[in-house]
């Protein structure tokens, strides 16, 4: 009987010993895991912010220069009305 106890108290040990060492694993990973998830989520937020600044002076360029050139031309607009200088400040202030 006192084998018995001293092989199953060894198992219990052993079964301990390695939840342990894998809950420490486990724990480890998901800090590494929510660190980069964290950095990735800045590098995406960073590149993000530069596209969506490019196609603000796309949009304000399309708008404010080419279309008011375009109505110009055909007559829908004076020239005198056309403001593309007003297209050319909201680039260069946004």
């Amino acid at each position: 009987m006192k084998k018995l106890t001293r092989v199953s108290s060894k198992l219990v040990t052993l079964s301990l010993v390695l939840l342990f060492t894998f809950s420490i694993i486990i724990f480890a990973c998901i800090k590494i895991s929510t660190d980069r998830h964290l950095h990735s989520q800045q590098v995406l937020e960073t590149r993000l912010s530069q596209t969506q600044r490019l196609n603000l002076i796309i949009r304000t360029f399309t708008f404010n220069i080419i279309d008011t050139a375009h109505k110009a031309r055909s007559g829908m607009a004076l020239w005198q009305d056309a403001q593309v200088s007003r297209g050319k400040k909201a680039i260069t202030s946004g």
